[in-house]
C-alpha cells in the first residue's frame, strides 16, 4: 500500500495566504450582503442569502499518483477533500463548489447534486479521504461574476429531480 502524501507545514501556509486572496476576491462578486466563514472548519466559504459557496483550487498538476479516475485526463482531474463534500451536503441543494484550475486557467461550478452524484475515485491521505472528480462534469464558466447569476437560475430549475445522465445535463442559461 502506498504512504499517504504529507505536505509540509511550510507548503501549508502558502496554500493558505494564495487561496485567502482568492476566496476573498470570489466574495466580493456578490456584494456587501454576503458572509464569509473563510477560516471554519464547519461552515462553507461563503453565504449569500439563499445559498452557499465553496472555494477549491487546483494549484499544479497532479503527478501520477493521482491519476485514479479512468478514461480522464491529468488536466480534467480535480481532487477536494471528502468532509468538506459531507458538510456541504448538509446545505443541499444550496450547496455549490466554485473550482478554479490555475494550470489550465479554467472555472467550473459544481453544484452539489452534480458533485455527489458523478463519478470519483476515492484515496486516503493522512486520515483524510479525497475525492477525485473530472471537472467535465461540471459547468465551466469564464468569470466568477457570472455566479450571482447562473445560481438561482440553478435552483429554480431544481435540476437534483431531473433523472438524465450527467453526461446529457444541459445546465439553464442565466
Amino acid at each position: 500500500m502506498t504512504q499517504p502524501y504529507r505536505r509540509t507545514k511550510a507548503q501549508m501556509a502558502g496554500d493558505f495566504a494564495d487561496a485567502r486572496e482568492w476566496e476573498e476576491q470570489l466574495a466580493e462578486v456578490f456584494g456587501p450582503n454576503v458572509i464569509t466563514r473563510f477560516d471554519s472548519k464547519t461552515e462553507m466559504d461563503i453565504w449569500v442569502p439563499g445559498y452557499y459557496i465553496e472555494a477549491k483550487e487546483k494549484k499544479q498538476r497532479y503527478t501520477a499518483r493521482w491519476h485514479l479516475l479512468p478514461g480522464a485526463d491529468e488536466q480534467d482531474l480535480f481532487i477536494i477533500d471528502e468532509l468538506t463534500i459531507r458538510r456541504s451536503a448538509e446545505k443541499y441543494p444550496a450547496a455549490f463548489f466554485v473550482l478554479r484550475d490555475r494550470p489550465m486557467e479554467r472555472l467550473f461550478l459544481a453544484p452539489i447534486w452534480e458533485l455527489i452524484s458523478c463519478e470519483r475515485a476515492r484515496v486516503d491521505r493522512v486520515k483524510k479521504g479525497k475525492w477525485i472528480v473530472d471537472v467535465r462534469n461540471f459547468r465551466q464558466i469564464s468569470d466568477e461574476s457570472e455566479i450571482p447569476d447562473i445560481v438561482p437560475a440553478m435552483l429554480a430549475d431544481v435540476g437534483w429531480r431531473k433523472s438524465h445522465s450527467l453526461t446529457q445535463l444541459e445546465v439553464p442559461q442565466a
